[in-house]
């Protein structure tokens, strides 16, 4: 606490240099999302001094390799650069141990820009009463401890009230701006950086079904079903192959790993980057993902899955919308049903494409794949 206490102070008497972006992402351990995006696009179309601060080698490698400035967040280099930097961006909004940057380096001089990670479907920040802000919010005594820290760090209170906060539409502009309790001039609608390489790659090689990606939401309590022998053997049949990707947080059984490396159709997509991949596949499978917001962007067949919906209502978290008025797809609540849900696809993969069009068109106000030039111009106005 006292290192971060005293580069806090050291920050304060330091002149940003508009001309440093710093970047970061995941809590300081992944190379991917919105950060990644833009960050690669000031590199090539800019003469800004883009730099990645990470706590993870294995980025500090990747990066390396692309010919990008990256450091350790807590090296000499890592701190020289976040302390003069007049730009921070961010994913997530973790302090400390748990961040995407040093935010101990900052000042109020420093422009936090908050690219955020998704459409928020289920509720976040101060709107989630389950296991959000407000809940600790109602809670006296972390109220006291919070106000004590905020005393103590400043940089607790600016960094959690960005410069800018990025939106898709109306719709997730006005969530954003309350549930962080940001004023909603701050919030600006731009589209997603990560989303101009969907466009770009959303015409497919082979009009045919063939390749399914399930993508289930986080869960902190509920259990995750799967039903591996019944989807393997119709895959099997049908020549198709199915694609489970785990959100970055969680994790399979034991059990059901053993299960899938034993099946010859249904393998574990291992990537921490989905948006490189997510255009090799013909139908999207979830639950409560917001990524189908973006997949969306594909004009491709979604399944959704609620199997356990009034269980994560009540347990995980709510919702901001009605989930049957809000989900353009057929609703399985089976994995048998899901399977005559692939099927009826296979046959027709334009069923539900007016829905998915309209909902589509009322979350992203932007379809291009300039969301990375929008965004930059937007920063470079503040500055």
């Amino acid at each position: 606490m006292l290192k971060y206490s005293c580069l806090n102070i050291i920050s304060y008497f330091v002149k940003k240099n508009s001309n440093i972006w710093v970047f970061g992402a995941v809590r300081g351990k992944k190379y991917m999302d919105n950060s990644k995006y833009l960050f690669e696009y000031v590199n090539q179309n800019t003469d800004i001094e883009a730099v990645w601060l990470t706590s993870s080698s294995e980025v500090i490698d990747t990066i390396s390799k692309k010919g990008y400035k990256v450091f350790d967040m807590n090296s000499i280099n890592g701190i020289y650069y976040a302390i003069h930097a007049k730009i921070a961006i961010i994913t997530h909004r973790g302090i400390n141990d748990n961040s995407d940057l040093p935010f101990h380096c900052f000042s109020k001089e420093t422009k936090i820009i908050q690219l955020w990670h998704g459409i928020a479907l289920k509720k976040i920040g101060f709107d989630d009463k389950i296991d959000g802000f407000r809940q600790n919010e109602l809670n006296l005594s972390y109220k006291i401890k919070q106000r004590l820290k905020q005393l103590i760090l400043p940089y607790k209170e600016y960094v959690n009230n960005p410069s800018l906060l990025l939106a898709l539409s109306t719709q997730s502009q006005n969530i954003f701006s309350k549930a962080f309790r940001v004023d909603k001039s701050s919030v600006k609608i731009t589209g997603y950086p990560r989303n101009d390489i969907l466009v770009k790659n959303k015409e497919k090689v082979d009009s045919k079904i063939q390749n399914i990606i399930y993508m289930p939401t986080f869960r902190n309590k509920s259990v995750l079903e799967f039903d591996i022998t019944l989807i393997d053997n119709f895959l099997s049949k049908k020549g198709l192959m199915f694609y489970i990707k785990i959100h970055p947080f969680d994790k399979l059984s034991s059990l059901a790993l053993t299960k899938i490396d034993n099946s010859k159709n249904i393998f574990i997509l291992e990537v921490d980057d989905i948006y490189e991949k997510l255009s090799d596949f013909d139908i999207l499978i979830t639950d409560y993902s917001s990524i189908y917001f973006d997949y969306l962007l594909l004009n491709r067949p979604i399944i959704f899955a609620p199997f356990d919906k009034d269980t994560y209502l009540k347990n995980e978290r709510e919702f901001y919308y009605e989930y049957e008025k809000i989900t353009p797809g057929p609703h399985a609540l089976n994995w048998t049903e899901v399977i005559s849900c692939i099927d009826g696809f296979t046959e027709n993969q334009n069923l539900y494409s007016k829905e998915r069009e309209d909902i589509k068109n009322r979350f992203h106000k932007y379809q291009d794949n300039d969301s990375s030039k929008r965004v930059t111009n937007t920063i470079l106005g503040m500055i």
